[in-house]
């Protein structure tokens, strides 16, 4: 079977879209997909992700908020990145606004963060709230500094 066998099957112009990336993303955090705890133990589910990146690491352990977000893209018939980088989703899409469901790009200490803004952003607020992937060591909802903030992004429709 050749390495992309199973994305030109499933080729996004193929695939009927019944949910958007965001409602994706919400499923898995409430299906409370983590880390698993030790080097010798790598949750499936986290694999799977890292699958659909170029990079397809082999470990929970690697950062992984970037193959949440390809994951979240494949699962709604979307083409994604296939980066493991975060900033890779920097020129992703369309402008978004700190919309509901858009991309958000953060840069922190190591480097890069990339989520789902989950409470609808407003000029001058301090924190963003996004829904993503690697978020202590889980699919969870969290709040990331506004001064961090490098883009939205929107997946076209």
């Amino acid at each position: 079977m050749k390495e992309n066998q199973c994305e030109e099957i499933m080729s996004v112009e193929r695939v009927p879209r019944f949910l958007q990336p965001y409602e994706w993303a919400k499923k898995e955090w409430s299906a409370n997909i983590r880390e698993l705890p030790g080097k010798d133990q790598n949750n499936p589910r986290i694999l799977w992700y890292h699958s659909l990146t170029t990079l397809r690491a082999t470990d929970d352990e690697t950062p992984w908020c970037s193959a949440f977000m390809c994951a979240a893209a494949f699962s709604a018939a979307f083409k994604s990145t296939r980066s493991a980088a975060a900033k890779s989703w920097l020129g992703y899409g369309v402008e978004g606004n700190g919309s509901i469901g858009d991309i958000v790009i953060f840069s922190r200490a190591g480097g890069h963060h990339v989520a789902f803004v989950h409470k609808a952003y407003k000029p001058g607020d301090k924190n963003i709230c996004v829904l993503g992937g690697n978020q202590g060591n889980s699919v969870s909802v969290a709040n990331y500094k506004a001064e961090n903030l490098l883009a939205f992004r929107r997946f076209e429709s």
